[in-house]
């Protein structure tokens, strides 16, 4: 008898404990605005806690819906608090969402979800308890439940402004969150697996007007100043963030959709894909960065230091045509997670190459990660379309990173022909011992744009030897192409013909004068042509002419489509002037409109958009942009075009688009409407 009490007793004390840790959400609200959903409510007071939200086109009054309502994802903790801000400033943060209103209060919960679709929702939220593993799903209309719908639309989303921080300096710096969720629509990516999340960057306010864009790579920390580099010019500065709940960087990548980026124990995944939610976040935030406040989107460039730099370098591998420059110091070139490591949680196995979400430009199909992680092979897969001009500084004694050469990079370089410059000396992976200046081994930023060609020198003659994989062989230090240059202000891109000067400059070690040269010979592979894009087949006259004007070498070849180049050019200390000739070409030589003869192009309404048939007498290289009229993207691909008709098919929301098609030298433009 006393057994059977004690144990009743024990089963009324366990009952009432999962009762009292039963929690539920309170005076849950919503409001609609710029293509999001923001659910807010009063927490319960715990932690340990993941709020559920659910979604369904009638009123949510019972937990049997649950079952058959839409689930949405999930957040944590105290969810209205900006965790990493609050940590990095050292005081409690919480978001603001509306501006008038101020940040929320503590005891304030936060979902923010990205409009999917056109019709109203009503929302429910529950409360799973982590330490029992046992969700709440009771539903008490009026306080864990909408009793009204929301309107929903797709439409832009925005960042909201946390913060205005007036710098000593005379800068104002912008502190923003951009919320997203696992879903996105097709104005924003999702950014990430689960739900609801706060993605912090900071926008710097140096200049006013049309200006370029600085974006310095640092997951250390999104808020505090930086000013941008004097070889950028007038730039204003954009400090994003890689940082996840559970404390780890995604390399600025992205994880496995199986990850769960609020656990330290995650499982290795050695099937599925891995998704590029960090480098979707960073398109999505420069774009708006570049609309919002009127940049001048040709003039992006970046820079970073260490895993800072691959994130660097990995957004120009991935969008090509977003970075005019990328400068990256110490940066690994290849990574693969290490047996037993946290990366091999977030990607896979290092024996395991499994797929992203990221399509190879050439041929449409997914990129496995350790080819994508890989930019020894990401110059080959852009050989067509080009990379931002690369530059980077490597130590021979720097054992973070390890020696590049020991994995074959400056061969890559100019294997590849992509061009940039690359120095190497004695430093080790945090600088000391360097042998280059900062100001020695740099790039000038402000010569660069998306809408400027460059030559790309490959194999010059008078490069240091950077010897092979051991660090002790060839040059102490050195560069490749350090001792080339152009003139900007020579470049001629018209549709039948290219021309620049090229020259020999002098080079520096820690302020000495190195070896100086009158002349050498390089391979030129011209890069980023506006106009220029002869039909495969056609007959390219070239010459090199040195300071007066007399040719020194000329010939011809047919064009195959690769990227036009001379081999073997002579350059020289007085400048030599390369030109390029398509032979019999006498489509209209007009730099800006870059028109010839118009190729076949039909445009056939389908229910979704548009399939268009293009028609071409030879292979080509079409890149295809669809914009409306305030300037966002709706799409933007490389396409490699067969002999013959080829079709595509566009889609996006209603309005007014501009199409606009680069094909083989031709620009086509043309108003949609959907």
């Amino acid at each position: 008898m006393k057994y059977f009490l004690h144990a009743t007793c024990m089963l009324f004390l366990i009952a009432w404990t999962q009762i009292a840790l039963a929690y539920k959400v309170s005076s849950l609200a919503a409001t609609y605005k710029d293509g999001q959903v923001f659910l807010t409510w009063t927490n319960p007071a715990a932690t340990n806690l993941k709020y559920r939200v659910y979604r369904s086109t009638t009123q949510i009054t019972t937990s049997s819906q649950l079952s058959s309502a839409q689930y949405m994802g999930y957040t944590r903790d105290n969810p209205g608090k900006n965790i990493r801000k609050s940590s990095l400033k050292g005081t409690n943060v919480f978001y603001t969402i509306e501006a008038t209103s101020g940040p929320l209060s503590d005891s304030k919960g936060l979902y923010v979800m990205t409009c999917t679709d056109n019709q109203t929702w009503y929302y429910a939220v529950t409360v799973e308890n982590l330490s029992t593993g046992s969700e709440v799903r009771n539903i008490t209309p009026g306080q864990n439940s909408l009793t009204t719908g929301v309107q929903e639309s797709v439409a832009p989303i925005k960042p909201i402004l946390q913060s205005t921080v007036n710098d000593a300096s005379g800068d104002v710096v912008y502190e923003y969150v951009v919320f997203g969720d696992n879903h996105g629509n097709s104005f924003a990516p999702a950014l990430n697996n689960c739900g609801f999340y706060g993605y912090n960057f900071s926008y710097i306010h140096h200049t006013d007007g049309y200006v370029p864009l600085y974006i310095l790579y640092r997951d250390t920390d999104p808020f505090t100043r930086v000013a941008a580099p004097d070889e950028c010019g007038e730039c204003n500065t954009l400090l994003m963030d890689d940082w996840l709940p559970n404390g780890e960087n995604t390399y600025w990548f992205g994880y496995h959709e199986n990850y769960d980026m609020y656990s330290s124990t995650n499982s290795v995944n050695n099937s599925g894909t891995i998704r590029s939610y960090t480098q979707a976040r960073v398109k999505w935030t420069i774009q708006w960065v570049e609309n919002n406040y009127g940049l001048d989107a040709t003039r992006v460039y970046s820079s970073g230091f260490s895993h800072n730099g691959f994130g660097a370098m990995l957004t120009g591998i991935m969008y090509p045509q977003l970075i005019a420059a990328t400068w990256a110091n110490v940066a690994p070139i290849i990574i693969k997670a290490l047996k037993g490591s946290t990366r091999e949680k977030m990607w896979c196995s290092p024996s395991v190459n499994l797929p992203t979400d990221v399509l190879d430009p050439n041929t449409g199909t997914p990129i496995n990660v350790w080819t994508l992680f890989d930019f020894r092979q990401g110059l080959v897969t852009n050989n067509y379309v080009g990379v931002p001009y690369f530059g980077g500084v490597h130590g021979k004694k720097d054992v973070t990173v390890g020696w590049v050469q020991s994995l074959g990079w400056y061969d890559s370089v100019e294997d590849s022909r992509q061009g940039g410059v690359w120095f190497w000396d004695q430093r080790n992976h945090n600088g000391g011992g360097k042998n280059f200046t900062s100001d020695e081994a740099m790039i000038q930023y402000s010569r660069f744009s998306t809408a400027k060609s460059y030559p790309a020198f490959s194999y010059c003659s008078i490069n240091q030897d950077p010897g092979g994989s051991s660090p002790t062989s060839g040059d102490p230090y050195g560069a490749i192409n350090g001792y080339l240059d152009w003139d900007d202000n020579s470049i001629v891109d018209l549709n039948c013909s290219y021309t620049i000067k090229c020259n020999v400059k002098d080079m520096y070690v820690n302020g000495v004068l190195q070896t100086a040269y009158d002349s050498c010979t390089t391979d030129i592979t011209l890069r980023r042509l506006q106009n220029f894009h002869p039909v495969i087949g056609a007959t390219i006259n070239w010459s090199v002419m040195n300071n007066s004007n007399q040719i020194i070498q000329n010939g011809s070849y047919l064009y195959d489509g690769e990227p036009p180049t001379i081999y073997g050019a002579k350059i020289y200390r007085a400048g030599s002037t390369i030109n390029f000739q398509v032979q019999n070409c006498f489509g209209k030589q007009n730099a800006s409109s870059g028109i010839q003869d118009p190729v076949n192009v039909q445009y056939f309404k389908t229910s979704d958009g548009y399939r268009v048939s293009v028609e071409l007498p030879a292979s080509a290289m079409a890149q295809v942009r669809l914009m409306d009229l305030s300037g966002r993207v709706a799409e933007d691909k490389t396409i490699r075009m067969a002999d013959g008709i080829n079709e595509f098919e566009l889609t996006a929301f209603s309005g007014i688009y501009l199409l606009q098609m680069q094909i083989g030298g031709k620009n086509i433009i043309r108003k949609l409407a959907f």
